[in-house]
């Protein structure tokens, strides 16, 4: 899974021995290995240029129906289509 966008994003941060907590939001229909390929994309990424240990994993995944997952899908000027992942994290200082 390509997730190098993300990476750049979690590479422009500056961050010390952080300590992450990731909400990842996508649609219900996805099957169990693709949320697995997700999950580890956005560990491997924050890994990598985050600076965080490799062992420092925790995520909470919400699986959402359809309907209850809002965005438009050309705001931006960015084209959006029904495998929107919507990413949060929390980084603590440790």
């Amino acid at each position: 899974m390509d997730l190098s966008r993300a990476g750049s994003v979690v590479a422009s941060s500056t961050i010390a021995a952080a300590m992450p907590f990731v909400n990842i939001y996508l649609r219900k229909e996805k099957n169990a290995e693709y949320v697995r390929e997700v999950s580890t994309a956005i560990h491997e990424a924050l890994v990598a240029r985050g600076n965080v240990p490799a062992d420092d994993r925790f995520q909470v995944i919400h699986e959402l129906e359809p309907d209850r997952m809002i965005a438009h899908a050309t705001y931006g000027g960015v084209l959006r289509s029904n495998d929107l992942i919507i990413i949060q994290i929390t980084l603590n200082a440790g």
